[in-house]
């Protein structure tokens, strides 16, 4: 299965999950965030962007991942979630945190809060399977102005 992220750090190591909290987990946890296309990653980040008009930066490092179909995953469906799941993050984020403490997938399938028909997948680095995963390519894309 191929995955996107847009990140500054070619990394798959979780660290920024240790500094600050996500949709899908709180501070302290390793975890990577990543979408089934390029758009959806995108997007994804730019939902959180705070970014001055003079500070865009002239290009955004998109990394496509390869994570084997033989990847043990797991899915949290909406329909599983509460029906308030999208306003409250604690919802969302003491699911990823159980996810991420069972240790029972090296992936987990998300809703898409910002995009309802498709979804995010999060990897857990701790798992032993993740370490199969891996980044194959790393693109740089000049950033359209008109999306900020």
């Amino acid at each position: 299965m191929t995955l996107w992220r847009v990140s500054k750090h070619a990394s798959l190591d979780g660290g920024g999950g240790l500094r600050a909290p996500g949709r899908w987990h709180t501070r302290g946890h390793r975890i990577v965030y990543c979408a089934p296309n390029p758009a959806a990653a995108l997007l994804e980040v730019l939902v959180h962007a705070e970014i001055d008009i003079e500070d865009i930066p002239v290009s955004l490092r998109y990394l496509e991942v390869d994570a084997p179909d033989s990847i043990t995953m797991e899915t949290a469906g909406a329909e599983a979630l509460p029906d308030n799941w999208r306003l409250d993050q604690e919802i969302a984020r003491a699911t990823g945190d159980e996810w991420l403490r069972s240790g029972r997938t090296a992936l987990l399938r998300v809703p898409s809060v910002i995009v309802p028909a498709t979804w995010n997948i999060l990897i857990n680095p701790r798992h032993p399977e993740s370490a199969q995963i891996r980044i194959i390519r790393r693109h740089e894309h000049r950033v359209d102005p008109r999306l900020l």
